[in-house]
């Protein structure tokens, strides 16, 4: 991944967002594929970390819930499956969720797990998720929805 950063760079190509599916399949630069998967999570998760700040780009790395994470609609770091590791490097940590019947509704729910900057930590916001367009705009006490969510709210979490 930093090669291919480093060549991106290199051809005046500056990504804004660093999308990685499926962190438990990454192999860390130090660590071989014996490594427990403690120790590989978490290091793969600092590599991450220090991509972002030698490239100035955010990382965003969806894991899976374990088996206890899916009979909850309280996500919290411990369901985080593959390996704890995961969220010890990690800057923040949000879980999506959906509840019974908001599928059909259209609702995603965020609620924020960590986040070293601060923030509003275990205060969920449901969503409208208009899936033709991705297009996200948040439901208020008043059923009322908001626009521009994403660009705007998100980013005081």
């Amino acid at each position: 991944i930093d090669n291919y950063l480093k060549r991106l760079n290199s051809q005046g190509v500056k990504p804004t967002l660093l999308l990685i599916d499926y962190i438990g399949l990454l192999l860390p630069n130090n660590k071989t594929k014996e490594s427990g998967m403690y120790e590989r999570g978490g290091e793969v998760a600092k590599n991450l970390r220090a991509l972002t700040y030698k490239y100035k780009v955010p990382c965003v790395a969806p894991v899976q819930v374990n088996r206890s994470g899916f009979s909850t609609a309280d996500i919290d770091m411990e369901n985080i499956a593959e390996s704890a590791g995961i969220t010890h490097h990690a800057d923040a940590i949000m879980a999506i969720y959906e509840n019974e019947g908001d599928h059909e509704n259209g609702i995603l729910n965020f609620v924020m797990r960590k986040n070293r900057l601060g923030g509003k930590i275990g205060k969920p916001i449901s969503l409208k998720v208009d899936r033709r367009t991705l297009k996200l705009n948040e439901i208020t006490k008043n059923n009322t929805q908001t626009n521009n969510l994403i660009e705007t709210n998100l980013n005081s979490l």
